[in-house]
């Protein structure tokens, strides 16, 4: 029997359809990731445990110390085994300086969601890429700002990494409260190659702020390096779309 030009009955595309499906599922399941191992599990996986330790870590004292499950790895710190919590900013955030042991290493936990920071944080390593790709420079020092690691633990909680050898502007006045003005040049013991950096640093504070809409700067945000360069922390919140940007 010749079935040109005959349609299928009801039923049989209710069949195709039905092997179609059938198909579909078998390359979904043919296709579908395998679970991710978990041993060692990383820091960032961490967040699917029924209770995870940076929860523990708000219950701490200052100088209390949270020993980490062995399978456990910190990002760029792979052999920490515990933390010790070694100040309470006691800020709207419930920020705490954690110091990584064995290593010297330092983190910030905060209960905030800091992905809008990470994202700044990778505009502002992009724009140093194309600093040192153009070999932007000021005072012969290349135009660079600081960067640093920024993780974000399940949304609601977040780890900065911490710069050695830098403080804030607050701190620094303290250091010199008669001479408040000249604290950066007193900090930087009036070393002719750490002025030119903190010009250089200063040019790309300045301009990173002014393209990604940088605001409410503040002692408490604002960091000098021991060798000179300036940058700021703590920004995600003050990142803002500007009616007069670029």
């Amino acid at each position: 029997m010749d079935c040109k030009g005959v349609r299928p009955s009801k039923f049989t595309r209710i069949e195709t359809s039905k092997r179609r499906m059938t198909k579909k599922e078998q390359v979904s399941k043919a296709l579908a990731l395998p679970p991710r191992d978990r041993s060692p599990t990383s820091l960032l996986d961490a967040a699917d445990a029924a209770s995870p330790w940076w929860e523990e870590v708000f219950l701490l004292r200052v100088g209390d110390t949270l020993a980490l499950p062995r399978d456990l790895q910190f990002p760029r710190h792979p052999d920490c085994q515990a933390i010790t919590v070694e100040k309470d900013f006691r800020s709207a955030s419930r920020a705490r300086l954690l110091r990584l042991r064995p290593s010297s290493a330092s983190v910030i936990l905060k209960a905030a969601d800091v992905r809008q920071e990470a994202a700044v944080m990778s505009i502002l390593r992009r724009m140093n890429q194309l600093w040192q790709q153009c070999e932007v420079r000021v005072c012969e020092e290349l135009v660079q700002t600081v960067t640093y690691d920024i993780f974000s633990l399940s949304g609601k909680f977040g780890l900065v990494e911490v710069i050695p050898d830098s403080r804030n502007m607050r701190e620094l006045a303290q250091c010199y409260p008669s001479e408040r003005p000249l604290r950066v040049l007193h900090a930087l013991k009036h070393d002719s190659k750490s002025l030119d950096r903190l010009a250089a640093s200063t040019v790309a504070y300045l301009v990173a702020g002014y393209a990604v809409g940088l605001r409410d700067s503040h002692d408490d945000n604002i960091m000098l390096r021991a060798d000179g360069l300036l940058f700021r922390v703590d920004f995600g919140s003050s990142a803002q779309t500007r009616d007069d940007g670029p």
